[in-house]
């Protein structure tokens, strides 16, 4: 029996040691602790990640209003587009979009010369039309003016002054 006792013991103690190691392994793995690191974590993830495709579109939006800059300062200071009305897109890839009238077909061409040697833009997509200059006017809201309130007084009447008794002390 001396003998089995301590062979029973080591077995447990055995059991007990390798339980000890594994269940904090298990319940870590587990753990609320855990769980919230791994949201953290991802938390943290998803927030580079919106804004390094923020900054991504920051540059985008830059480099297209720099090539619309460009071309519209262009197109605008021409002498032979004085009088045409144009309307301009850019892309993100660098692609232009002209619309609008022009006075004839060589104002037509110089226009699309000039925004395909503008520095920026890939391509260009000629939708002008010749036709006589149109302006555009942008529709403006009708203001609305509540009537007014007359208010009538009564003419001034004739005030007479009270007079109050004048003390002199001696």
């Amino acid at each position: 029996m001396r003998m089995l006792l301590p062979k029973y013991l080591f077995t447990l103690t055995l059991a007990l040691g390798s339980s000890a190691l594994f269940v904090p392994v298990a319940v870590a793995h587990q753990g609320p602790l855990r769980r919230a690191g791994q949201a953290l974590e991802n938390a943290g993830r998803n927030i580079r990640q919106t804004v390094e495709g923020e900054v991504v579109r920051g540059r985008v939006v830059s480099v297209e209003r720099d090539i619309l800059t460009r071309v519209n300062s262009r197109l605008r200071w021409d002498k032979q587009l004085v009088g045409a009305t144009l309307d301009l897109e850019v892309l993100a890839d660098g692609k232009t979009i002209l619309r609008g009238v022009v006075i004839d077909e060589s104002a037509k061409k110089r226009a699309v010369d000039l925004a395909q040697s503008t520095v920026g833009v890939t391509s260009v997509v000629d939708e002008l039309k010749i036709g006589k200059a149109a302006t555009v006017v942008e529709p403006v809201p009708a203001v609305v003016v509540p009537s007014a309130r007359v208010i009538t007084t009564p003419p001034p009447g004739v005030v007479v002054p009270v007079e109050k008794p004048v003390i002199v002390e001696p």
